[in-house]
């Protein structure tokens, strides 16, 4: 899947311009490569301590090494264990898109992001199509399913923006289980297993192979094409290149048409784990979906 490492696109995913606009292809943007302490104008890494819990993983500030929650305290951000621990399964993993949407919402951009082993949950594609014209990430499970994700701990400002940055999802709360039995485990570089985690389940469900199998999140631009070589209609409405797929993604017609589309193809599937989860939670819809 490629994650955890170095994505295709620019250093930031975001142009330099009064209005931060996203390159769609760039699309998830890059993410960091090790666990991390982001802050408004810089990272540092972040080591996890065997048998510790967070709070007590070690920061580098200069020629002093001191726990997170020490760093926190001198951000003026909250501590490690009243956070909210949400696994990011696109574009959230980017260090420029948690400033982008943070900034944008008046809230602190100081943030951890713990690279963790998942075993019964990986990313896939929404089955929607982004105003933008790039198709977005989703959480999906199931057993045989294993990835490297970023935990970001988020404050209860950041949550809220979080929540509302992300219109068309659901926030929903997966318990540790054994991923031999269909369960999801996600363990952290100390060791520890979480409990519970958060992901964002897009409503609309993901995207599915010819076989069935879900798509696992890959280079943009050979998704689009990919697509395109699968449907004659689809080419029909967003051309034959990643290219044309965007200047025509400019039509919000266009748009739900291939939302549509991916009904009727039977390429959008809805995962019955995290569905079930988000149906007793009552997760209710982020964002205004328009």
């Amino acid at each position: 899947m490629g994650v955890g490492g170095r994505w295709p696109g620019d250093d930031h995913g975001w142009e330099a311009t009064d209005a931060p606009r996203l390159k769609p292809l760039s699309y998830p943007g890059r993410w960091p490569t090790e666990s991390i302490l982001l802050t408004r104008d810089a990272r540092y890494d972040l080591q996890l301590q065997p048998a510790q819990g967070l709070g007590r993983a070690r920061i580098v500030l200069g020629d002093e090494a001191l726990p997170l929650d020490d760093a926190l305290i001198r951000q003026s951000s909250p501590r490690a264990e009243v956070r909210t621990p949400v696994l990011a399964v696109g574009s959230n993993a980017a260090p420029s898109q948690l400033r982008f949407k943070f900034d944008r919402a008046g809230v602190s951009t100081v943030v951890p992001l713990v690279l963790a082993a998942v075993e019964g949950l990986a990313a896939s594609y929404a089955a929607h199509l982004s105003a933008v014209g790039y198709i977005p990430a989703t959480a999906v499970t199931g057993p045989g399913l294993s990835s490297r994700l970023f935990v970001q701990w988020l404050d209860a400002d950041q949550l809220a923006a979080m929540d509302r940055s992300e219109p068309g999802y659901r926030r929903v709360l997966i318990p540790a289980g054994d991923p031999a039995l269909g369960g999801v485990r996600v363990t952290l570089p100390s060791g520890e297993v979480l409990g519970a985690c958060y992901a964002y389940v897009e409503t609309r469900g993901h995207l599915v192979t010819d076989s069935g199998a879900a798509l696992q999140l890959t280079d943009q631009r050979a998704l689009l094409v990919g697509l395109l070589d699968r449907s004659r209609r689809l080419q029909s409405l967003m051309g034959t290149s990643a290219e044309s797929w965007l200047d025509r993604a400019t039509d919000p017609g266009l748009r739900a048409a291939v939302d549509q589309l991916f009904v009727d193809e039977g390429w959008a599937v809805h995962d019955a784990a995290l569905t079930a989860l988000a149906e007793e939670q009552a997760a209710p819809p982020c964002g205004v979906d328009a």
